[in-house]
């Protein structure tokens, strides 16, 4: 019986999948609450495949246009070379994609969501003291001065008021990586000879307020940075 080529791009489609998932990277491009889902999903295509290759012995034939060889050709290509690269979550290149300047990774932080956090809460991340910091009639003054700890990638700022500062960044997603949107904080450190751009680091600072851009911003003086492995679930959900 002659294969039909979508039913290959389903079947691959579906090994990409559950490869993801055996290395615990499917978190790379969709939400974690969804996985078990596109797993399952994966899981039931490729039993379909099988048993309608098993137990039908006469298939429709196969009709083909120019534009859709093209198109199933395009498909199986990228399929066959995405299941032998190394899964990678979303860094700088696309952040550079989403914002229009450095300043829109603190002001992304409206679409986080909101929950009631004081400064006194533990194990603030990122995530929550933009919110803190973003909350309406704050007065930021009060935290000047406190310390914080929290992790993410090295984004680069592109101007030369930037160069001595990098922002601490991350990815909030809804759904999956195709709606991600950056956020993050400046970090005023020298970082270029010591770090590289997209390395994962945990910051280790004191909150302060500086003039960055002609604009008095939140920022995070560092005593500390330490080069971390990328974690398991990159993103802010």
């Amino acid at each position: 019986m002659k294969i039909q080529k979508n039913t290959i791009v389903i079947a691959l489609s579906a090994t990409l999948i559950l490869k993801l998932g055996i290395e615990n990277k499917l978190s790379y491009y969709i939400h974690p609450r969804y996985i078990v889902w596109a797993i399952l999903g994966a899981i039931i295509c490729l039993l379909v495949i099988i048993s309608h290759s098993i137990f039908v012995k006469n298939g429709h034939t196969e009709i083909e246009t120019k534009g859709s060889k093209i198109l199933i050709r395009t498909l199986l290509l990228v399929l066959v070379i995405a299941l032998f690269l190394p899964p990678k979550p979303l860094l700088s290149s696309t952040v550079s994609q989403r914002i229009l300047s450095p300043d829109d990774l603190s002001a992304n932080s409206q679409i986080l969501n909101r929950k009631k956090l004081t400064i006194t809460s533990t194990n603030l991340t990122l995530r929550d003291w933009l919110i803190i910091l973003n909350q309406n009639n704050v007065q930021l003054e009060q935290y000047k001065g406190k310390e914080l700890e929290i992790e993410g990638f090295i984004y680069p700022g592109k101007t030369a008021e930037d160069s001595q500062s990098f922002f601490i960044g991350q990815f909030a997603i809804t759904c999956c990586a195709a709606d991600a949107t950056p956020v993050g904080l400046p970090v005023i450190y020298d970082w270029r000879k010591e770090y590289n751009q997209d390395e994962w680091v945990k910051v280790t600072g004191n909150l302060d307020f500086r003039e960055l851009r002609g604009k008095k911003r939140s920022v995070i003086i560092p005593t500390r940075i330490e080069r971390i492995p990328t974690p398991p679930e990159p993103y802010i959900y």
